[in-house]
Order: C-alpha cells, then structure tokens, then sequence
C-alpha cells in the first residue's frame, strides 16, 4: 500500500479525469448526442481507466 501513499496526487488526478470523461458520456447520453459522439466519450473513458 506505500506505492498509493507515494503516488497520491496522480492517483487523485486519474480518478477526476475519469470522472469528468464520466460526467461527459452521461451528458452526451442525456442529450441524444449523435453516436459518434458517444463513443468517443466512451473510448475516452476506457483510456484513463487502462492508463
């Protein structure tokens, strides 16, 4: 568990990063964006989840 404790601050920037790219798919969701849009939001996502 020490690497969590040293890697904090970019730990803490993941998560919002995928939070915001979260908040995006669902708005675009909400909104009837076209598909294209929404699979863009979702490889997005998928990215900073793998990264």
């Amino acid at each position: 568990m020490a690497h969590i404790q040293r890697d904090r601050k970019k730990l803490l920037t993941r998560v919002r990063r995928i939070a915001g790219q979260v908040a995006a798919l669902e708005q675009a969701l909400e909104t009837g964006d076209d598909c294209d849009a929404v699979l863009v939001q979702i490889a997005a996502a998928k990215g900073a989840m793998h990264g």
